[in-house]
């Protein structure tokens, strides 16, 4: 955001509401006013960055500034988080980037996460394991829940889902555009 908006609002009062509105947003200042850098701070934007436009990196500080709040953001929205399944006298953490997908079993209540290199079965429901989930898993079918980010491929004329190891999931005609959108 350029300092000088050419406006009533300069860019660190701008900033400064942004701030308010998101805490965690990434702000990076660009500007030819190096006097004006101290109102970043007056304003407790907590800009990521105050370059200026003549400086002769400028574009190499941009882009720096851009990829690490890309990599930042992405990050923290897929942290390694676990799930604990309590199973008779044990207790399973489940590395929720494990997980390829979640099943219904034959038998009632029983659920099966199948992972790339094993699969283990627990009483459960998938409503409630759903509730503790990722926004990258997604249920797919009345008896599956899938891990987005280890889809190989979406059969649609077969309502298939094939995962990164081969194994295969349905997806309901039901559900199918949510996936696929």
């Amino acid at each position: 955001m350029d300092v000088d908006l050419k406006n009533n609002m300069n860019g660190i009062r701008l900033g400064e509401q942004i701030r308010e509105l998101d805490s965690l947003g990434f702000i990076i200042f660009t500007t030819t006013h190096l006097e004006m850098s101290y109102l970043a701070f007056k304003y407790k934007v907590e800009a990521m960055d105050y370059v200026i436009k003549e400086d002769y990196d400028f574009k190499q500080r941009i882009e720096s500034c851009l990829l690490k709040a890309y990599n930042t953001y992405y990050k923290g929205n897929h942290k390694e988080g676990y799930i604990s399944i309590k199973e008779d006298t044990r207790i399973i953490n489940i590395k929720l980037c494990d997980i390829l997908f979640i099943e219904t079993t034959g038998v009632a209540h029983r659920i099966r996460v199948h992972e790339e290199n094993r699969q283990f079965e627990f009483y459960g429901n998938l409503k409630d394991i759903q509730k503790k989930l990722t926004s990258n898993f997604y249920r797919c079918h009345k008896s599956y829940i899938v891990n987005k980010d280890k889809i190989e491929e979406i059969d649609i004329k077969n309502n298939k889902i094939i995962m990164v190891n081969g194994e295969e999931c349905y997806v309901s005609f039901r559900y199918k555009g949510g996936l696929l959108s």
